[in-house]
């Protein structure tokens, strides 16, 4: 239901979506993901909804400051899969997103 549905939206996420996520999300508390999903319309999955937050809208997990650290694992995360990938060298980075790391 979350991948191979045909009708899931797997195209990437608008700044028009992202604003009304952040709304709707807020509005209904950060609870009931299904009627944010539902809300949201457009044919994103609850648990696409409920991912885009936690990984690119919610203040409180995405961190602003650089650390040495994390420096060093975009690097090595970049040398593997280079780029233009931004989404897979982000997941390697825990609590950054995609255009937090291309910006880096």
């Amino acid at each position: 239901m979350n991948d191979e549905d045909p009708l899931i939206d797997h195209g990437p996420w608008t700044k028009a979506e992202d604003k009304r996520l952040w709304s709707i999300a807020r509005n209904n508390k950060l609870s009931n993901w299904d009627k944010i999903a539902e809300e949201l319309g457009g044919h994103r999955s609850v648990a696409q909804c409920l991912i885009r937050y936690q990984r690119s809208l919610n203040a409180g997990i995405v961190r602003s400051a650089w650390t040495a650290q994390e420096d060093e694992q975009l690097r090595a995360a970049v040398q593997i899969y280079g780029s233009k990938d931004w989404p897979a060298v982000a997941a390697t980075l825990e609590c950054r997103t995609s255009a937090q790391c291309w910006n880096r």
